[in-house]
């Protein structure tokens, strides 16, 4: 009889760490299990909502394409800027046409896409840190209509931010080891 191990992996983790961003790993690496056995359960409601909410956004970028690597570079930062798509074209000094190809082929991503998971991705991180609230949080990362905002995020998450909050806003607090 042959048994077959696990193997065990460990990761060193900086204590600043979203949690959104460590359930990623953790669904990546396939370890969801004991650790966290409230990952795997049903929501009260008899609704699962899969792995969806702890998946991080994994940023996919050609490094040869200089325009689209500056323009990468300010949205890290400006992601929350009214018409961000049209203040990277404006940047590129590209047409349009040519800029939204060029971008897709360096992150696999539409614009308006990448500027989407980028904002939802820092709203996730106040979301689990701070006490702002959810419409707040939406301006704060750059959508006007906090309705958008909370279809959108739940559309990318599969649940709606205040529910995001209520799991994971206690996960994030926890003292780091």
């Amino acid at each position: 009889m042959t048994r077959h191990r696990r193997p065990v992996i460990a990761l060193l983790v900086a204590p600043e760490t979203s949690a959104s961003v460590l359930y990623g790993l953790y669904d990546v690496l396939g370890t969801v299990g004991p650790m966290w056995p409230d990952m795997t359960a049903a929501e009260p409601g008899g609704h699962e909502e899969g792995q969806l909410p702890f998946s991080a956004m994994t940023r996919r970028v050609r490094t040869d394409d200089r325009a689209i690597r500056e323009c990468l570079a300010w949205i890290a930062d400006g992601y929350a800027t009214p018409a961000p798509v049209g203040a990277m074209i404006e940047r590129s000094g590209l047409t349009p046409r040519t800029f939204a190809r060029r971008f897709r082929a360096a992150t696999g991503r539409r614009p308006i896409e990448y500027v989407h998971e980028l904002r939802i991705e820092r709203a996730r991180g106040l979301l689990e840190g701070g006490a702002e609230t959810v419409d707040d949080v939406g301006h704060a990362v750059g959508y006007e209509d906090p309705t958008f905002f909370r279809r959108l995020f739940k559309r990318t998450t599969g649940m709606t931010p205040a529910a995001y909050r209520r799991r994971f806003a206690p996960i994030a607090s926890l003292p780091a080891a």
